[in-house]
């Protein structure tokens, strides 16, 4: 029997800590042009955000799979 040993890269930290510091960044740029605090719609008026959020989902079937693999069990876990 042979045996194989595979390495996963577990981004999902990374990937959270990029969005969020984008986000960061979007509002603090929001509020410098507007000097008020921004509601989504006025947020998301450009698109930026979306353009966010959907940079940050993986797309690539490696990456998906790895992901899947540490994390599956809680992504399918129903709530009570």
């Amino acid at each position: 029997m042979a045996t194989k040993t595979i390495e996963i890269n577990d981004t999902l930290d990374e990937i959270i800590e990029s969005a969020r510091d984008d986000v960061k960044t979007e509002i603090e740029n929001y509020i410098k042009e507007n000097k008020e605090k921004p509601d989504y719609n006025d947020l998301d008026y450009s698109g930026a955000m979306h353009e966010i959020f959907d940079s940050s989902v993986p797309i690539y079937t490696g990456e998906i799979n790895d992901l899947f693999y540490l994390y599956g069990d809680d992504l399918e876990r129903v709530p009570a």
